[in-house]
């Protein structure tokens, strides 16, 4: 059953959005392709190979189709924070904007979702509530980025730097509560920009920790 619902929804929205693209099939196939990388980093030229079934697909083909899929609202790229933030680099976080439709092409139904991917999944919520909050208060959500000081070191889920490019916010999401509380990088950051906000999204858990970073459950974002 849950196959049969897959191909009625992936034929009734994701056809939809995509017919008029070029090449329809190519751009269900990457997008098909991307549903694996959820909230993850994403190389594009991995992307490249297994949408083409190989590496002679045109960089420049696969560039326009995730632009594509972007302005469709489909997919939402993120880039590592950096000084230079105009400089895109090669390896952005991308999310699915419907977890549902995600969920669909890969054939997922709640009861398949393991707490790795349900914890992805907050992450994507997460992104979707906050760039309609920045919209809504801004008009635009056009400066958010996830931290990474180096490739070998922890992340923070998003940051929000505001026009002067300083710091506003950042959000750590941390839906298993296990890991809770493994938040150095975001201590460290707060530390050194102790005027910005800082959240940690959980399950359940709602407290403070040194009058500094506040935990929150997700449903109350």
């Amino acid at each position: 059953l849950k196959y049969e619902l897959f191909k009625t929804y992936i034929s009734d929205i994701a056809a939809k959005d995509l017919e008029h693209s070029r090449k329809p099939q190519l751009a269900q196939r990457l997008l098909l392709n991307l549903a694996k990388y959820n909230a993850q980093k994403m190389k594009e030229s991995d992307i490249r190979e297994e949408t083409y079934g190989g590496s002679t697909g045109s960089p420049s083909t696969i560039q326009t189709y995730l632009d594509y899929l972007e302005q469709l609202a489909l997919i939402k790229r993120i880039y590592k924070n950096k000084s230079n933030k105009n400089i895109k680099q090669r390896k952005p976080k991308l999310y699915f904007a419907d977890t549902g439709l995600r969920n669909s092409m890969l054939g997922y139904l709640e009861g398949d979702l393991s707490p790795e991917e349900m914890g992805l999944l907050a992450e994507t919520v997460t992104l979707d509530h906050l760039l309609r909050f920045l919209f809504k208060m801004r008009g635009h959500a056009n400066n958010v980025y996830f931290h990474q000081r180096n490739d070998q070191d922890k992340e923070i889920d998003f940051v929000v730097r505001n026009q002067h490019d300083q710091v506003i916010m950042a959000v750590e999401v941390k839906f298993r509560e296990s890991n809770v509380e493994d938040i150095q990088e975001l201590r460290k950051l707060k530390s050194e920009t102790p005027n910005m906000l800082a959240l940690v999204l959980t399950k359940n858990l709602l407290k403070v920790e040194n009058s500094s970073i506040l935990y929150l459950p997700l449903w109350l974002f």
